[in-house]
């Protein structure tokens, strides 16, 4: 390359800065004067023989220029824009044309080590005689900050073309360099996070990434589903503080200590603190030994940011330094960028953890129902094949019947179970409010559970005292309530044990409490004991039957009449107990006792006609009214059933709603079209639902009954609409 000076006022790459008249330097057109390698090699040129016009110049430049008057480059002068780059004491008083320094006045590492004289550009320069291109230096200044640097170095010669020493400009690179390396370490963490739907994995490796990054430590929080903080990790870049980071992940934030973890979960907001220490670690510790833990770990400064999505708090992104590192908004700023991208991968993973668990109990369910209906099928269909046998003798027939009886029963339990959890799941599960007898209520509970009481030898213990107050509400689903919690009794507690119900009445409201000596309940179950479908041993192994749904029918059941239920239980094999609490009214006490009337009503003289596509029903139909005395005519067809209304003139009319040709809501809407004062009508179908009974009163139907029926209720129900009908028509 050929170069020629000349002087002249003009825009040179010292005029550039300076705007004083200075020696050009005019070069091969290929070179552009912005690079600070030509700017280097054009300032060598000058050196060579104008030196005490060009260095004042380079005084003036804002950028950090060095020179070395020595080929070993002993000695070293610097100008005042590179002693403020490098934070060194009166900055502005230092100059080219003072004193050199013996040695460098700070640390400097290049590759990560730290540099030695051969490592540097200008002596690499002056050794070789030749041009060393951009080097990048991280400066530890005295104050402990960080400073990284571009140096250009190119060597001096003296008027024989010997070297003589060299001259290196610095470029403050460290904006550049924490931009990219933000930009690298958020391009790592967004892929890390999105890696996998496992979030304990990727917050390690956000917690493993983020240090040294962030500082000397990271730890990462998550919410567990009992609203309790779980540590997912604790990474420590110091190896003597390492095994005290393993104690320490023994202790994430708990809500009884309001240290600063705390307030940041609270508020949402994050907290920084630069000037903390042992003094301050009492604020957060939770036991003596933590505080110890804390004052070894010893943190200088740190900052804490909520994982938050959806305007909820997941978890909780700390890190600190050991050092003293002073966290600024740029820090803060970064860390909240990673922590809304942590959070919105934290909450993508738990609904997608939510929604596999919502499949997983979805399929053990259906398996559960299918075995729940299956066994007692069997066993109807297995005894009626028995019966059909001509060696069936009596005691075997009267085995097979009470055997048909009680599988039926429990498949109606289990059906009425599920409508009742798909009525509470829809909001449509209702009560009808009147003073309730609990002490009836809770024997006649006890009662039906006495059979399967003395199978397994326990002894149940009722105690109630005298109640002032008035409990509202419905009987009979505060029977159901009762029944579902002894049962769950009987089925957990060891042949040979205790149950004991008691009744305790305080100001404004009763307590039923129902315990057991049993099995119990394991503590990490306690939190989903009332939850649907949900059962402690969901295994095919597992000892007892059921879907998991009774207890959630309870607390729905329980919330609709306004009271509250919980449970205890001190662990396995200690037991378990539900306490019931409920609302009481104050009422006048009377003396005068109604004594009801148990007789079964009778329907003598009453016409009823019955229409419904199914030969059982129809047989059981007539059968359970024919015995209440009352007159019955069966049909097979709603069309059947309006030929023949005319001549049998029912008072009542039962029929099915589903059923070929015309249903039953088409029936009853002829029936009232067609007949003068046509006669009450009673639906009586598997159709059971809100919608269903809401239909069936629309179209004209009285009453709305479902299968498998409850006889007795039929009868009842008859006898009530019977007393509207005129006989003598």
């Amino acid at each position: 390359m050929s170069c020629t000076r000349i002087h002249e006022l003009s825009n040179s790459p010292i005029h550039q800065f300076t705007n004083f008249p200075v020696v050009r330097i005019k070069c091969d057109r290929r070179m552009s004067s912005s690079h600070p390698l030509e700017l280097i090699r054009k300032l060598s040129l000058d050196l060579q023989d104008r030196a005490e016009l060009i260095e004042p110049m380079l005084d003036l430049l804002p950028i950090g220029i060095a020179i070395a008057d020595d080929p070993l480059c002993h000695a070293t002068r610097i100008n005042p824009a590179l002693a403020q780059q490098l934070g060194l004491d009166h900055a502005n008083q230092i100059s080219l044309r003072k004193s050199a320094f013996a040695r460098a006045p700070l640390k400097s590492f290049t590759n990560g080590r730290p540099m030695t004289l051969e490592d540097r550009p200008m002596y690499q320069a002056a050794r070789s005689g030749a041009e060393v291109k951009g080097k990048v230096i991280d400066v530890v200044r005295a104050d402990g900050s960080h400073l990284t640097l571009m140096e250009y170095a190119t060597p001096l010669f003296d008027a024989s073309g010997r070297v003589r020493g060299a001259i290196g400009i610095f470029m403050d690179i460290t904006e550049h360099r924490r931009i990219a390396e933000e930009q690298r370490f958020l391009a790592h963490a967004s892929a890390f996070l999105s890696s996998s739907l496992d979030y304990e994995t990727t917050l390690r490796a956000l917690a493993r990434l983020a240090v040294p990054m962030f500082g000397d430590y990271c730890a990462v929080d998550v919410v567990r589903e009992d609203g309790a903080f779980a540590r997912v990790d604790l990474v420590v870049d110091d190896p003597g503080r390492r095994e005290i980071g393993e104690a320490l992940k023994r202790y994430p934030p708990r809500f009884v200590v309001e240290g600063p973890a705390v307030r940041a979960i609270k508020s949402g907001e994050p907290f920084v603190d630069n000037d903390t220490g042992p003094d301050k670690s009492a604020r957060s510790a939770q036991t003596p030994e933590h505080l110890e833990l804390l004052r070894r770990f010893g943190v200088r400064s740190f900052q804490m940011v909520p994982l938050r999505s959806r305007g909820r708090t997941l978890g909780l992104f700390t890190t600190g330094s050991f050092s003293g590192r002073q966290y600024n908004e740029h820090d803060l700023a970064l860390a909240q960028d990673v922590a809304t991208r942590a959070g919105l991968a934290l909450d993508n993973a738990m609904l997608y953890r939510t929604a596999q668990e919502a499949d997983r109990l979805k399929e053990d369910f259906l398996a559960t129902l299918s075995h729940e209906l299956r066994t007692p099928l069997n066993a109807l269909l297995g005894w009626m094949h028995i019966l059909k046998m001509p060696s069936a003798d009596e005691p075997t027939r009267k085995r097979a019947l009470e055997s048909i009886e009680r599988n039926a029963r429990a498949q109606a339990i289990l059906i009425n179970d599920l409508l009742d959890v798909s009525r509470a799941m829809r909001g449509k599960l209702r009560v009808e409010s009147s003073p309730v007898d609990l002490s009836a209520v809770i024997l006649a509970a006890i009662d039906s559970i006495r059979p399967a009481v003395r199978a397994r030898g326990l002894d149940v213990n009722f105690s109630i005292g005298t109640l002032s107050g008035q409990v509202w509400g419905d009987a009979d689903r505060l029977e159901q309530v009762m029944w579902n919690l002894l049962s769950n009794a009987v089925k957990f507690t060891k042949p040979g044990g205790r149950i004991d119900v008691t009744v305790e009445e305080t100001l404004d409201d009763v307590k039923i409490t129902v315990s057991d000596n049993g099995i119990g309940i394991d503590a990490a179950f306690l939190p989903h004991v009332f939850e649907r479908f949900r059962q402690a041993d969901g295994s095919s192994t597992r000892t007892q039957a059921g879907l998991g749904l009774g207890l959630a029918i309870v607390r729905n059941l329980v919330d609709l009449h306004g009271g509250t239920i919980t449970v205890h239980s001190p662990g396995l094999e200690q037991g378990a107990s539900f306490a019931i609490i409920l609302p009481v009214r104050r009422v006048a006490v009377s003396t005068d006792t109604a004594i009801p009337d148990t007789n079964a009503p009778s329907l003598s003289g009453v016409r009823v006609l019955v229409v419904d596509d199914d030969q059982d029903s129809r047989e059981l139909i007539l059968l359970t009214v024919r015995a209440a005395d009352a007159n019955v005519m069966v049909v097979s067809s709603a069309a059947r059933a309006l030929d023949t209304i005319g001549t049998f003139r029912p008072h009542v009319v039962i029929s099915d709603l589903a059923m070929p040709g015309m249903d039953g809501y088409a029936l009853v809407r002829a029936i009232a079209a067609t007949v003068p004062n046509p006669p009450p009508a009673i639906a009586m179908s598997g159709h059971v639902s809100e919608r269903d009974v809401q239909q069936s009163i629309k179209a004209g139907f009285a009453r709305h009954l479902g299968k498998p029926a409850d006889y007795q209720r039929l009868v009842e129900t008859i006898a009530e609409l019977a007393k509207s009908v005129n006989f003598a028509e």
